[in-house]
Formats: C-alpha cells, structure tokens, sequence
C-alpha cells in the first residue's frame, strides 16, 4: 500500500501552528508595550520575559534537528530585534509547515522507491538471488538504465548486512542517476533509523517501565550502530546517546541481562577488550549470553596476535555445550583453522559479492 507523502515524510509537529500564533502574538504584544513605553528600559524586561515564554514554548514542540537549528536562529533574531524578531519568527515556521512536503526532492525519490518493476520475472533477478551468477558492480557497469535501476530497487528491498557497503560502491559509479539513486537511499535509510529512534524515546518518555519498548529501543540501537551507515565521529556520538538510555533502562530494569549485553557489545565496538570481557563476565551463567565471555577473550586474542591461543579457544568454543548464534560461527570456524601466520587452513572463506 502506498503511503502519503506527508505521512512517510512527516518532520514538524502539526503543533507547530501554536508556534506560529503565539509569534504573531507576541509580535503585537511586544510591539504594543515598547510603542507604548517608548523603549524604556521597563519594555525591554518585558520583552526578555516574552522571549523566555517563547523559548519555553519551542522546547515542547517537536522538530527535527534541523529544524530546530532553525528554531535557535529565530530565537537569536527575536532576542536582538523587538517587535519585529517574533514577527519574522511567524514566518519561519510558517515555511516550515507549508513547503516541508512540497519539495521536487521527495517527489522524485517516491517514484524511485514505489517503481515497480515491468513483469514479476524482473523483478526476481535482483541481487540477493543473482550475485553469484551476475555480481552487483557488473549490473550497474552495464550500459542499461533499466537494468541498473531494477537492480537498484531490489537492494532497497535487500536485508542482507553489506546492504550499505553496496550502495557506497555504487556512489563511485560513473553513472550520475546510479550515484543519485544511491545517496538518495542511504540518506532514506539514515532517516528511517532516526524516526524509529524517535519514535521509542518519544514512548518511553512516556512509560519508562514498557520492556517491550525498552527492547524495541535497544534493537533499533543496535541495528543502527551495525549498519555501517555512520561515520566513526557520528558512530561515538550514537554510542553516548544508547550508553545514557542503558542506564536509564538499567534503573528501571536493574536485573535485565540484556542492558549489560549492549554494554559489552558497544566496548567491543570501541575495542576496550578489558571493559568488554569484564561486562560479558557478568553474563557467563546467563543462558542467552553465555557465548560472550568466549567471544569478547577471542577478539582480544585476534587483537594481538595471540593465534595459537585463539584457535585453541575457538575449538573448546565449538566443542562445548554454549550456543553460538550463527552470525558468529564463520569467525569461530576461522579462529579454530588459524596458524600461527594467521592464514586459514580452509580455502571456502570467498566474498560474496565482487
């Protein structure tokens, strides 16, 4: 089902019409008084209150971070410039409500997400399905528009985890509409991630005891941090931000194994193998997370160069009763075959995609 523009592009409060009233009175409010007092030095107490109210105002509405960028340079405006300032800040929010939706941009980028493909048995050659026979870089280097955007659309649709590494090698394609096509999508899956972000801090602010959206927070989080859409300056601030709703879950839920498996699983991320194996210390007789004391040492083994250990390790890993998850188990099978060089034994570790 297709969804409306203004629904999947939705990034201002429809509150933020208060904003836009309360401007305009404010705007004859603090006209009034410095018309009527003449600038005394009373009319500009009174406009720093209105000023005050109105900043109060502006943080009980949502925006996007952008916009509230904005939001701060019209406060700043308001400030220096009485009367006048909450007029011009009228206006601002009135551009935000009315052209936010109308931008060819979107327009565009709809067409491409909802394309559909001719007949059904284009569709099915996608990337998922075809790479070994036909690798994604020789779709998009053939001389076909078609081709290019079908094989565009399947990766939108794709859920395998170098989703993102294949639109970043589409970025360098030569071809201008592949390369757009790609920042266009790694920027709507950016977005996608901040809303869902959004969307369970905005619901745990109200109920901070719901574990069901506790872990929807954490998965969201968690996928996020793993989708390799970030750079590593933005990666740290991410990691902060989830570090702080961890300790706030923790407060909430203090007996909660899986806040204290998010901790290691970001130390492990900032390679801090001493914090990673204490934490996955902690959680050595939990049944769900008893692989991780295994999996944090193996990582700091691998880390300096201790191979002969790590594959003794990995074996005693594979040979005991403690579940591995599957995302997991190459790197064991890998670790158990290493030598001393660190050149695997089995000749089946290949990339998937050219």
């Amino acid at each position: 089902m297709r969804v409306s523009r203004n629904v999947r592009h939705f990034d201002v409060s429809p509150h933020a019409w208060i904003a836009v009233a309360v401007s305009l009175l404010f705007a004859v409010l603090d006209g009034l008084q410095i018309i009527g007092l003449s600038f005394h030095w009373t009319s500009m107490l009174l406009h720093l209150v209105l000023v005050l109210i109105y900043n109060r105002l502006l943080h009980m509405i949502s925006f996007r971070v952008e916009d509230r960028l904005s939001a701060g340079w019209v406060q700043t405006i308001i400030l220096f410039f009485p009367g006048v300032g909450f007029l011009i800040g009228s206006f601002v929010f009135i551009g935000l409500l009315l052209f936010r939706f109308r931008h060819d941009f979107y327009e565009e980028y709809e067409n491409y997400v909802y394309y559909s493909p001719q007949s059904m048995e284009s569709y099915n050659i996608n990337v998922e399905a075809e790479s070994n026979r036909l690798p994604f870089r020789e779709i998009l280097m053939s001389g076909e528009p078609v081709a290019k955007k079908e094989a565009l659309f399947s990766l939108l649709q794709y859920e395998g985890n170098n989703k993102v590494q294949l639109f970043n090698e589409a970025l360098r394609n030569e071809d201008p509409e592949v390369v757009h096509y790609a920042a266009t999508s790694l920027n709507y899956l950016n977005e996608q991630y901040i809303r869902n972000i959004k969307k369970w801090t905005l619901l745990l602010q109200q109920d901070e005891k719901s574990w069901e959206t506790w872990k929807e927070l954490l998965e969201t989080y968690r996928l996020y941090l793993g989708s390799h859409l970030l750079t590593e300056e933005l990666a740290m601030e991410v990691r902060q931000t989830f570090k702080q709703w961890i300790g706030r879950g923790l407060i909430q839920f203090p007996d909660e194994p899986r806040f204290i498996a998010e901790l290691c699983n970001l130390a492990r991320m900032e390679k801090d193998y001493q914090t990673s194996i204490r934490l996955a210390g902690q959680l050595s007789h939990v049944g769900d997370y008893r692989y991780m004391i295994y999996l944090t040492q193996a990582e700091k083994m691998y880390a300096e160069g201790k191979l002969n250990e790590l594959s003794l390790l990995a074996q005693q890993w594979l040979d005991n009763s403690v579940e591995v998850p599957d995302e997991h188990l190459p790197a064991i099978q890998f670790w158990k075959e290493l030598k001393e060089q660190g050149v695997p034994q089995a000749d089946h570790l290949y990339m998937r995609y050219r």
